[in-house]
This record gives C-alpha cells, sequence and structure tokens, in this order.
C-alpha cells in the first residue's frame, strides 16, 4: 500500500476557494482572479492532487471513480496548471514602501484626498442607530462641542496645499447635523473661494439629514457648487422607524419635502449634486429598498448603502439569523433582476450593482506586483494621505468611522504625525502579512481599520471575526455571480450595467478548456 505524503505545494499559499452553485462545480483561483467550472471528479481530488504523492492519489481515489474517470480529472487540473498557469502559489507581499517614512512623507506633503469637518457635535434628531446615540463604546455621545473657526480654518490652510491638483480631493462636513453650524460652513466655503484656486477636482460636500436645510442656505449652496449628501434609508415606514426627532416623530415628511424643493429649484443640481446614504437594517425586506429607490423620484441619482453598524446595547445584532435573512433577500433581487430581463420595464442597474457589490467587484483590476508595492492586499485608507477626520476640538483620526482614543494621527495645531500614522499602517501590514498572503480571499475582501475596532477598543480577535464572516459573504457572492451569469439573457449581456459588462476582465472559464465562456 502507498505511504507518504508529497507536499508539492501548500494548499492554504495557492489561495483557492471550492463552491457548489445550481448543481455545478466550481473553483475560484485567487491567482488568476478566476471562477472556473469543474467537474465533480476533478472538484473531488483538487485537495489532494496538490498534496499526495500520484500513486497515493490514486489509491486513495480509485474507490470512488473509475481509473478512467480519475486520469480524466488529473489531465484537467494537470492542463490547468502547466498549461493555463492556474493555481500560482501567492507572491510573498512586500509592505515596505507603505512602511517606508519617506513614501509617506511624500504622500502626506502633496498627495493628500479628503478632509472632514466636525462642525458640531450636536444633532437635532435622535437616531436609533447614530453612533453619537450613546449605545456604542468609544464614541462621543450628542453634545454641545463645536468646532471653532480657528480650528476650521486652520485645518483647511494646512489640507489644500498638500492635496496633488490633479487628482480627487474632497472636503466634507459632518456632525451631529452640520446645519446647526451652518454660519462656520458659509465661513468656510466663502474662505476656500477666497483663497484657493480651484479645480473641477476639488468637491465640497455637506454630510447631512436635510431637515435644516433652508431656502437662504440651498442658494448659497448651489451658488458655490457645494455637493449635498442626503441621510434617507427608503419609505416612510423603514425611515421613521429609526430616523427620528427626539419626540419621537419620523422625519422622512421633511427630509422628501426638501429634496422635491432642491429638484424643483435646479434640476440638475439636484441629478449631478445630490447623492444619497441609506443605512441598511439587514432585518429589513431589502425589496422595499430597492423598489422605493427605483422610482422616478430619484432617476439618476447615486444612492449609497451602508449596514447599520452592530451595536454595544444590544439593539442592532448581526447574527446567523440576521445574515440568513439578508441573504435571502439579495436572492429576491436578483430574482426580480432576472424577470425584468424577461419582461422589461425601469430597472435600476448602478443600483442593483450597489446592493451586490461583492458580486460585481470581481471586475476590480487585480493588484499587480508594482502596483501592491505601494499599498495593501486591498484598496484601502492610509491614515491621514487618504483621509482626515477632524473632531470638533482639532484632533485627527483616520476616518469618521475610526476616531477612537489611541487611533489619533495628529491635530489642528501640529498637522498629522507621521510617527501615529506609522504606528498605525505597521499594525495592518503585520497582520496582513501574516494572514492575507495565502487567504483565497486575498484583494476581494472589504477589511480595514474598522474591522478591529470592538467596545471602543482596538482587537485583533475582532479582525480575525470579520475575516471569517467576509469570507462566508464572498462564496454566497460567487453562488450569486454563477447565477446571474448564466441566466443574463443575450441582449441584457450588451447593457452596459449589465454582470457581463461590468465585469468584462473577469476569467470566468471551465478546467475542460483554456477558453473563456461568451
Amino acid at each position: 500500500m502507498p505511504t507518504g505524503k508529497v507536499n508539492q505545494r501548500s494548499t492554504e499559499a495557492l489561495g483557492y476557494q471550492k463552491f457548489r452553485a445550481g448543481g455545478g462545480f466550481f473553483v475560484y483561483d485567487q491567482s488568476s482572479r478566476t471562477i472556473l467550472g469543474i467537474d465533480r471528479n476533478a472538484y473531488q481530488i483538487l485537495e489532494d492532487y496538490f498534496c499526495l504523492a500520484p500513486d497515493l492519489l490514486r489509491h486513495r481515489h480509485l474507490k470512488q471513480m473509475s481509473e478512467g474517470d480519475l486520469n480524466a480529472a488529473i489531465h484537467c487540473l494537470d492542463q490547468a496548471v502547466r498549461v493555463n498557469g492556474r493555481f500560482r502559489p501567492a507572491a510573498c507581499e512586500d509592505y515596505s514602501a507603505i512602511l517606508d517614512r519617506e513614501f509617506l512623507k511624500q504622500g502626506l506633503a502633496s498627495g493628500m484626498r479628503n478632509l472632514c469637518l466636525t462642525v458640531t457635535e450636536q444633532c437635532n434628531q435622535r437616531c436609533t442607530y447614530c453612533v453619537n446615540s450613546g449605545n456604542y463604546a468609544g464614541e462621543f455621545r450628542h453634545n454641545n462641542r463645536h468646532m471653532t473657526w480657528e480650528v476650521a480654518r486652520r485645518c483647511i490652510d494646512y489640507f489644500l496645499p498638500r492635496t496633488d491638483p490633479n487628482a480627487g480631493a474632497g472636503l466634507s462636513f459632518f456632525g451631529g447635523e452640520p446645519f446647526l453650524g451652518w454660519d462656520l460652513i458659509r465661513k468656510c466655503v466663502r474662505h476656500v473661494r477666497a483663497n484657493y484656486r480651484l479645480t473641477d477636482n476639488l468637491a465640497m460636500t455637506i454630510v447631512t439629514n436635510a431637515t435644516l436645510l433652508t431656502p437662504r442656505a440651498l442658494d448659497f449652496i448651489m451658488d458655490n457648487d457645494v455637493f449635498l449628501q442626503v441621510s434617507l434609508d427608503g419609505p416612510q415606514p423603514i425611515h421613521d422607524s429609526a430616523r427620528v426627532f427626539p419626540d419621537g416623530s419620523g422625519s422622512y415628511g421633511r427630509v422628501m419635502a426638501v429634496l422635491r424643493e432642491v429638484q424643483r429649484k435646479n434640476p440638475e443640481y439636484f441629478s449631478s449634486r445630490v447623492s444619497i446614504a441609506c443605512c441598511i437594517d439587514r432585518n429589513r425586506d431589502l425589496i422595499d429598498l430597492f423598489h422605493f429607490f427605483n422610482g422616478e423620484n430619484f432617476e439618476g441619482i447615486k444612492v449609497s448603502f451602508n449596514p447599520i453598524k452592530e451595536d454595544d446595547a444590544g439593539l442592532y445584532v448581526e447574527n446567523a439569523e440576521t445574515r440568513r435573512h439578508y441573504d435571502a433577500e439579495l436572492d429576491r433581487l436578483i430574482d426580480l433582476y432576472l424577470s425584468r430581463l424577461r419582461s422589461g420595464g425601469r430597472f435600476n442597474h448602478p443600483l442593483f450593482r450597489e446592493l451586490l457589490f461583492r458580486v460585481f467587484k470581481l471586475g476590480w483590476d487585480p493588484i499587480t506586483p508594482d502596483v501592491a508595492k505601494g499599498r495593501f492586499p486591498n484598496p484601502i485608507c492610509l491614515p491621514g494621505i487618504s483621509k482626515i477626520y477632524v473632531a470638533s476640538d482639532g484632533t485627527f483620526y483616520p476616518c469618521e468611522r475610526v476616531r477612537l482614543r489611541g487611533t489619533e494621527i495628529g491635530d489642528y495645531r501640529t498637522g498629522v504625525d507621521l510617527e501615529s500614522v506609522l504606528a498605525l499602517v505597521r499594525m495592518f501590514a503585520d497582520f496582513c502579512a501574516e494572514n492575507c498572503g495565502s487567504c483565497w480571499a486575498h484583494g476581494l475582501c472589504c477589511h480595514c481599520f474598522v474591522h478591529f475596532l470592538q467596545r471602543g477598543k482596538v482587537r485583533r480577535n475582532k479582525k480575525l471575526d470579520y475575516c471569517r464572516r467576509e469570507k462566508e459573504a464572498l462564496v454566497e457572492a460567487f453562488r450569486r455571480f454563477i447565477r446571474i451569469w448564466e441566466n443574463e439573457t443575450g441582449s441584457a449581456r450588451k447593457h452596459p450595467e449589465s454582470l457581463h459588462s461590468r465585469t468584462e476582465k473577469v476569467r470566468y472559464s471551465t478546467l475542460h478548456s483554456p477558453d473563456l465562456i461568451n
């Protein structure tokens, strides 16, 4: 009887993930960013093909299949590896560039991209899931602290000269509710207009619940080409269940009235400068949200979706039941899409793509070795360069989601502290070096600094738990990818927003042939 084991390649280092979808057998190959169709026998022997000596491989699997079937499966995998270059070992990650002080200094000197100013920590609403509600450890609660003009001016004067005029840059006004600090916002906008040569690459944005937007403020905003990002969680029953005033009454009516007024006064501004931020309660019906934003009121408007953050008070908890419900809703959305392909009718493709972002992420450009030298495995933020979030007292943090004690990266008096940035980057790079290089989800998952945070502290185990859940979500995304890909009609495939068009760089193939499936 054959004995021994030949570890031809570490299966962990190879970075692949098997899955089944629609009765078929598939494998995602991280090295080529390819979803491969595979027959049952090759699927069955895949791990042993890479780990076992040929004689032991045959001995083990001739019990389950004929010699002809086994030979065909081995030949199939030989073809994939030796001819088509699949299943290549993961390259060793090199984080030397992003850990290099000169690289970071250069980015901080001339490559800054976003500045977010917390105009006030007060708000006229008391949304149940707000991170400032008191239900989130480590976050400030609504209070009467406001940013001063000195802090705001010095932050703007620090940031704008350090941006790249040929690249995009953004200046955002946050809260609380920033319109409670409207005089400061107006002063900041005038200061920028008066003192800096503006280009189309600079966008000023107010992130708001819109309920305090007055006609005079709207005129000023439109005259100065300031963007509006308005919080709206969907139809009235959904929106008013969480986005409430202190007396418990909902804000839906006021928000919609403001949006209609903006559209009436300036349709071009409304379609090009207004966007919607929708927070999703995963226990709600996603289809209701889609139908709502698919309506004519929001034609051409960008809508972004963010899941409600799991809180520390137990009001919003993400568990297995919640994830099952949300997965079922995503599948219902695909049902709706495929039925519309057959029957015709209105369908908001960008909205569909936003809700199924993991499916469409397969179309992202792969991270090539030359690009990887200056980034993490995923295109996440570099603190201070990608964004500076400024608290009302002038303290700098990496972003509005990472603003806990211990994550400070400077302040308005001294600017960004290079050593603090380096410490955060090194923490993330150490985690990536240990966990990401051999992971099949490398380059696809949405990990970032925020996933280290739990109950107001940085915790490594929280990030590891996120990695596990993200990989589960990606496998479900692969299954949905197969379902959509195989059911998009010929005419739909030509639509610029279809899965085939949006993921044209994705290689979806079979292990029987190097040819792509068209």
